[in-house]
């Protein structure tokens, strides 16, 4: 490989562009899809992953500073760094060189790959997620929702969105100064056993909150557990803080465990609550893993009106909204929790950057 502009810019570039267009499925973009064969079929199911795995970074790939104003080619950026490091994954890096460094067209492979392994392994899981992906789309209520699905395709769309993120990729300092009030709104406690505590990060991607939570409250490293769909993900997290427990779970799943001698002090869904349907249950069984004084962060670091255009472009896969804080506050009532917004937040009532507390009392 070789080439000298970084991944990153092309990466960001892309998703900007796809942002823009707005455009889930073109002729275009199928025959890109269908570039390495196979049936029709087959083919929309990889274009309806790829848009689906697009609409989610075309937003949060800014976190990593200002858009790339062109889109280019990203073959020749895949290259070892000064310290011999890679900056792409193996797969990710062979994807690129199959679709002649085009990020749009490697992607889609990726998701093929993905998708493929899915229905060899399982063929009725691959069914399931096929019917379930285009029920949704066509059904505006929730009795389309089929969670076992969903699961599996925000796996899916995540393992390739995580696959091109380059391994030195770091936010901006504007997204990393709402990450570091993410977390210090996760390490308060109001609680009698300390102002620190066990950690669970929900949808914790790549570990981005854990330089800050360490940075506020040191030894929570072996208290800190992040959970996470995506394969890739929790790879990239253990890679970049290898002392940090990271976990591929989903939350249903850990919540539905034996419950623990120790509670949490604080469950994060930071960038995560709209992947969940029932929000209202969601809520309680964070709830019911907190000790008193515990807290629930919800958080965005691009705010309630990015989730908005989220759940519109692709329902299958972020298939909620932000709660707004009338419903927080009916929902902490249910819980015997109180609301805290947090002042930013606060400024444009959470549409730009959204940061609430559901603080649970001591009783």
């Amino acid at each position: 490989p070789v080439g000298a502009v970084p991944a990153q810019d092309a990466f960001r570039a892309a998703a900007a562009e796809v942002f823009q267009t707005r455009r889930a499925v073109s002729e275009q973009a199928l025959g890109r899809a269908c570039a390495d064969g196979g049936t029709m079929a087959a083919c929309r199911f990889r274009l309806i992953l790829l848009a689906a795995a697009l609409a989610r970074p075309a937003m949060a790939a800014s976190g990593f500073g200002p858009r790339a104003k062109p889109r280019v080619q990203a073959a020749k950026q895949v290259r070892a760094t000064g310290g011999g490091s890679p900056v792409l994954r193996d797969d990710a890096t062979a994807c690129l060189q199959r679709a002649g460094g085009d990020l749009g067209v490697a992607q889609s492979l990726y998701l093929s790959d993905g998708a493929k392994l899915v229905q060899s392994r399982d063929p009725e899981a691959f069914s399931r997620l096929v019917s379930y992906r285009e029920k949704v789309n066509a059904v505006s209520d929730r009795t389309s929702y089929d969670r076992t699905s969903h699961e599996l395709l925000l796996k899916l769309t995540w393992n390739s969105i995580a696959a091109f993120m380059p391994f030195d990729a770091r936010p901006s300092r504007k997204i990393d100064r709402r990450l570091k009030r993410i977390a210090d709104a996760s390490c308060k406690s109001e609680s009698p056993l300390g102002a620190s505590g066990p950690i669970l990060d929900v949808g914790c991607g790549d570990g981005e909150l854990v330089p800050h939570i360490r940075e506020l409250a040191p030894d929570q490293d072996q208290s800190y557990l992040g959970i996470d769909l995506s394969t890739v993900m929790v790879e990239r997290a253990r890679r970049a803080h290898p002392n940090t427990r990271f976990e591929e779970c989903s939350f249903a799943a850990l919540a539905s465990r034996p419950p623990q001698r120790e509670r949490y002090a604080c469950v994060i869904f930071n960038g995560a609550l709209q992947f969940f349907a029932d929000q209202d249950d969601t809520l309680a069984s964070a709830a019911a893993l907190l000790r008193p004084g515990g807290r629930i962060v919800i958080a965005h670091v691009h705010g309630a009106s990015f989730v908005r255009q989220e759940n519109s472009g692709n329902r299958a896969v972020a298939v909620s909204t932000l709660p707004t804080r009338k419903e927080l506050e009916a929902a902490a009532t249910r819980l015997g929790m109180i609301v805290e917004e947090d002042a930013l937040s606060a400024e444009t009532g959470g549409e730009d950057f959204y940061l609430f507390s559901l603080i649970r009392l001591l009783t």
